[in-house]
Order: C-alpha cells, then sequence, then structure tokens
C-alpha cells in the first residue's frame, strides 16, 4: 500500500476498467463533491496534500476484458505493463476527464508566447497521465485509462481524448453521463478560474499554472496492489463495508466474485442474476435471505449477513452454493416477470399484487415455489396467491400497516419448511386476514373509502365485477386492459354539478362544494366500469344523457353496450335510473359494494 501522486499513478501502469464493474455512472454530485475539494485548495492556495481516496488494482485478466474498446496488439502493449481496477475507477475516470479538461481550457485561455511555454510543460505532464508512449502503426497515442465499449468510444473520440474519430452512441447512459460530467468539470474550472482571478488579481495564466501544480503535486491516492483478483475483492469489500459508495448488489457481487476464484466467476455471476432485473437484485437479496433466516435484513446489512450466511458453504462446496441460488433467482425471476407458468397465478394474482405495489407479499409465493411443483400443484397455489391478495387488500382498505406482513410471512415460512401443505398455508393466511381485519371493520372501511388512485379503483371494481359475473354463470373474466377505466358517474368537474342536480329538481349549496368534492366524488359508490370511449361520451353529461351511453354506448349499438358488458353498469341502471342518483345514492351504492367486498375478498 502506497499514497501515489496522480502522475505515479497513470504513468506506472495502463490502467483496464474489467468487465464486471461498473459503466462510468457518476452524476453531478459525486463530481462536484470531488471537484469542491479541489476547488477548496485553490481557493485558500493551501500547500497541503489532499487524499482523494483508494485505488485497488489487480493483475489484467483478459478474461474479465471482453468489453474493452481497445485492441493490445495494435499498440504493442503487453498485458504485464496493465492493471485492472477493481476499486476506484469511478474517481480515476473524473480525474482524467478533469485533467483534459484543464488542458483543452489553458490551450484555448493562455495564448501570450512566454506564458505559453511555461504552461506547456504542465500540459506535457498532463498528457502523459492520459496517453501512453505506445502508438499505432498510423500514429494513435494508447489512452492511459481503457474504459469499455459504447462507454470507451465516446470517452476516445473526439468529444474528449481526440484518439479516434469514431465516437460511440450518445443514447446510452455511461456515455452521456460521460460527456456530463466532462461539460460540468469545464465549465467549473473556467468558473473557478474567474474566481481565483478575481481574489488574487492575476491573469488567467497564474490560475492554470497554480492549478497543475497543484494538481500535479498534492492530489493522491492510496493504491492497493494485490496479485489476484480473490484479494482484490477481500480488500474492495472492506473498504466499502459501509455501503455508501456502492449498491449492496454491487458488494454481493463482489463478496461472490472472490468466493468464484476462477475465470468463470463474471459468467457465473451474469447467469446467476440473468432472471432478474437489475432493480430487482436487491429484492431478490433481500427475499432469499428473509426466507433462510425468517427475518427481513436492512439493505446496508445486506452484503455483511450475505457473507456470514454463505461463507462456509461457498468455500466448502462453491458448486453446490451457487446451484441453490441460480435456483433461487429464478424462481424470484419468475415471479416478478409473472412468468411462472400458472397462467391464473400470473395474470390475476401476480397481476394485483403489482396494482396493490405490494412486493413484500412475493416472498411466501417465492417460499412455496421453492419447495412445491408448480404443475402438480397450480391449483393449490393459485388459491394461495388468492389469499394473500385477500389479505393485503383488507389491511390497505383498514390502513393497516405492512410491519405486520413479517411475522406472518415468517410463521408462514416456518410451516413451509415444516411440510405443511399449501392448503393448510393458505388457511392459515385466512385466519390472519380475518385477525388483523374483520368483515365488520373492512365493511366499514370500504364503503367510506375516497379513492383518488384510479389503479385502486380499478382493482377494487374489476375484483366486484368478476365476483357478480362468476356468482351469475359466467366464467370470462373482464380484461383488464390499459383501454379499461374508470368512469366518476356523478362528474368530477364543479362546472357540470348544477346540471346534474338540476336535473333530479335537487339543490346542492357552493358552500357544500368542498365536502362533495372531498367526500361523494372519490367514493367507490359514485365508480363505474367503462371502456375509454364510453367514458369519453359519458363525459359531464347528466344522468339522462349518461343513462343513453350505458345503454347504448358510445356508438349507439346495444349489443357491446357497457349495460351488456359489465354487470355493475347494469345494476347501476336498473336501480337508478327511474330513482335518480344524488350523494344519498353514493352511499347506499358504496355500502352495498362493500357488502361484496366482502364475498370477494
Amino acid at each position: 500500500m502506497d499514497f501515489k501522486k496522480i502522475q505515479e499513478i497513470f504513468s506506472s501502469y495502463y490502467l483496464a476498467i474489467p468487465d464486471y464493474q461498473r459503466d462510468y455512472s457518476w452524476t453531478e454530485a459525486e463530481i462536484s463533491t470531488l471537484f469542491d475539494d479541489i476547488k477548496n485548495l485553490m481557493i485558500n492556495n493551501s500547500n497541503e496534500e489532499h487524499f482523494l481516496g483508494a485505488i485497488v488494482t489487480t493483475s489484467f485478466d483478459s478474461e474479465s476484458s471482453s468489453g474493452m474498446d481497445i485492441v493490445l496488439e495494435d499498440y504493442k502493449i503487453s498485458s504485464d505493463n496493465i492493471r485492472h481496477v477493481v476499486d476506484g475507477q469511478q474517481r480515476l475516470t473524473t480525474i482524467s476527464l478533469l485533467m483534459r479538461a484543464a488542458m483543452d481550457l489553458a490551450s484555448q485561455t493562455v495564448v501570450l508566447k512566454e506564458q505559453k511555454n511555461i504552461i506547456q510543460g504542465y500540459l506535457r505532464n498532463l498528457a502523459s497521465c492520459l496517453y501512453g508512449s505506445e502508438m499505432t502503426s498510423d500514429g494513435k497515442s494508447a489512452p492511459r485509462l481503457f474504459l469499455n465499449g459504447n462507454t470507451a468510444r465516446v470517452y476516445m473520440s473526439d468529444k474528449v481524448l481526440g484518439i479516434s474519430k469514431i465516437s460511440g452512441q450518445m443514447k446510452y447512459r455511461g456515455a452521456k453521463r460521460l460527456i456530463k460530467a466532462f461539460d460540468y468539470l469545464k465549465l467549473s474550472i473556467k468558473e473557478l478560474c474567474d474566481e481565483y482571478c478575481i481574489e488574487y488579481k492575476v491573469e488567467p495564466y497564474e490560475f492554470y499554472r497554480a492549478f497543475f501544480q497543484m494538481f500535479t503535486s498534492q492530489l493522491k491516492f492510496v493504491v492497493i496492489e494485490c496479485n489476484t483478483a480473490m484479494n482484490a475483492f477481500q480488500v474492495f469489500d472492506s473498504l466499502n463495508g459501509k455501503g455508501n459508495d456502492l449498491t449492496a448488489a454491487d458488494r454481493i457481487k463482489n463478496i461472490f466474485l472472490s468466493w468464484c476464484n476462477n475465470k468463470n466467476a463474471l459468467n457465473k455471476w451474469n447467469s446467476l442474476i440473468s432472471p432478474l432485473d437489475q432493480d430487482n437484485l436487491v429484492k431478490f437479496f433481500t427475499c432469499y435471505m428473509f426466507y433462510l433466516n425468517g427475518k427481513r435484513v436492512q439493505k446496508r446489512r445486506l452484503p455483511d449477513e450475505y457473507k456470514n450466511e454463505f461463507s462456509e458453504s461457498a468455500t466448502i462446496d462453491f458448486d453446490n452454493f451457487y446451484q441453490n441460488q441460480v435456483n433461487a433467482a429464478e424462481i424470484y425471476g419468475k415471479i416478478t416477470s409473472r412468468s411462472t407458468g400458472i397462467k391464473s397465478l400470473d395474470d390475476m394474482v401476480l397481476a394485483d399484487l403489482a396494482t396493490l405495489n405490494q412486493e413484500q407479499a412475493y416472498l411466501p409465493l417465492f417460499a412455496v415455489l421453492l419447495h412445491f411443483d408448480a404443475k402438480t400443484n397450480a391449483a393449490s397455489i393459485i388459491e394461495f396467491g388468492k389469499s394473500l391478495c385477500s389479505l393485503i387488500t383488507r389491511m390497505q382498505v383498514c390502513e393497516k400497516s405492512n410491519n405486520r406482513l413479517d411475522a406472518i410471512f415468517a410463521e408462514c415460512i416456518k410451516k413451509i419448511k415444516n411440510n405443511e401443505s399449501i392448503p393448510v398455508l393458505t388457511t392459515f393466511i385466512d385466519s390472519k386476514k380475518i385477525e388483523i381485519a374483520n368483515d365488520a371493520q373492512f365493511k366499514s372501511a370500504f364503503q367510506n373509502l375516497s379513492i383518488k388512485d384510479m389503479k385502486q379503483a380499478k382493482y377494487y371494481l374489476v375484483g366486484i365485477e368478476n365476483y357478480l359475473r362468476e356468482q351469475n354463470g359466467n366464467r370470462n373474466k373482464v380484461d383488464v386492459s390499459s383501454k379499461l377505466t374508470v368512469e366518476h358517474i356523478i362528474p368530477q368537474d364543479e362546472s357540470a354539478w348544477n346540471n346534474w342536480f338540476s336535473e333530479l329538481d335537487f339543490n346542492i349549496s357552493e358552500d357544500d362544494y368542498s365536502e362533495f368534492s372531498e367526500m361523494v366524488i372519490p367514493s367507490i359508490g359514485n365508480m363505474l366500469l367503462l371502456y375509454d370511449d364510453d367514458n369519453s361520451a359519458a363525459g359531464k353529461n347528466t344522468l339522462s344523457e349518461k343513462i343513453k351511453v350505458y345503454r347504448q354506448g358510445s356508438n349507439n349499438s346495444t349489443n357491446s353496450s357497457p349495460m351488456r358488458t359489465f354487470m355493475l353498469v347494469e345494476d347501476f341502471v336498473n336501480q337508478y335510473e327511474k330513482n335518480g342518483f344524488s350523494n344519498k345514492s353514493v352511499e347506499e351504492r358504496s355500502e352495498k359494494l362493500a357488502n361484496l367486498a366482502i364475498e370477494v375478498w
């Protein structure tokens, strides 16, 4: 471990970012923090050395360099002269952008011959940090820092280093962030130059001379050179133990790679996470750890708990450990992508849980699918999933805390591990549903619902509609498509209320508008299911005009009218066409729907 100046780091070796590292990900928040440190050194005219962080490197491994957008043979660079950067690649990339930005600005700003001659010495020093001495046959210099893929092409192009005329595509996130960082640094240096020149009453030349002097002599990294990737990952994890700079998934990845001490480590990791979206990695490991230990692990503690849980098994029999992880990831991936192979589970249960925004309930489903064969137990698994939806629905309607779910799911997993059957698990979930929100509580809460989220409203109405169809012998479920909308029977727009109530020979004072808007309009009793064209046709019309749309649809066809399509619409027309629909009617209908909701959930 050595403290090294920037010029020592970049000139000692070529530095390459291995495949398993993240693309360039720093945003203005991280860049400004680094630049503020440099700014303070300049404005305070400080001669103190400044520590920029740690760089962890290991020997170059061609197996982890498939994304490197440079052919070593073209430059005649030996792999012995390259180090893979295991930690610190974001800082190194940003520092290289800072050097290039400062070089560009100094070259454009310093024009007097004597001043330019002095600045040229500093520029040559910085250039040696950005460009190696090796060249291609057509005179292109090798970059000192090897990035990967499209980001590397943008970095080497005229947009930054000017080595290649072939530019990468700017639509990719890493490249976008790289150029944003470069532009931000250029602007920041220019503003710092102006501030420095005013503060010390000097010309830009003096600023750049002081800046380059500070940059090459005062900024230092601690450099840790490891012999093997495994040692590098262990150091990396120790340095990032608090997880401040990395996601929990990044740290788990590096723990995993340190256990898989062979050239296929990255391929194994990629195979493991292939069923999962990037956003679901932490959720998967949280779910898996809960399943194993019966308790939720906080995100900041997840990598350490993962390491403690699997260190021994991964060391004793890595292949067995790996296969168990792969199986678990595949199951979780099928749940999140709604591709379990059980149609009703995918199309109904998992779709409903997504609508309810309740990924916590994936946990017991994950445990069930991990233990039971999906094909032979499909019917039981569907019923179990429906019970979970009922539990979640009652808890949300009655505004019960989701914190109670962890204890319920932990007990459920315990029963699974004790080889209890799926019907027993379903009965257990049903009992907890009644314990947390009994029928009386659920009815009271449901009929007083004030719903602003139309996805939630549609979920409740679809559930009741499908129940009515089932009771009527109709097995065709409502197609929950994007064209299915929620209709407010009494219009939401206040300007339509006078016409609505004038037709009913009923008055509402403007003093009551606020309460009416907050309590009556968003009530479940004031809502119907309609397809979007019929909803548009119903619009802000009076009750009689809306009834025409409900009977005939937007196309004046009774065959496919809302009344023929939805039992909820048919029931509404039959009950309220002659009697009218006022705020009192909304209350009555809310209670009726609440009674049906008890049967559904």
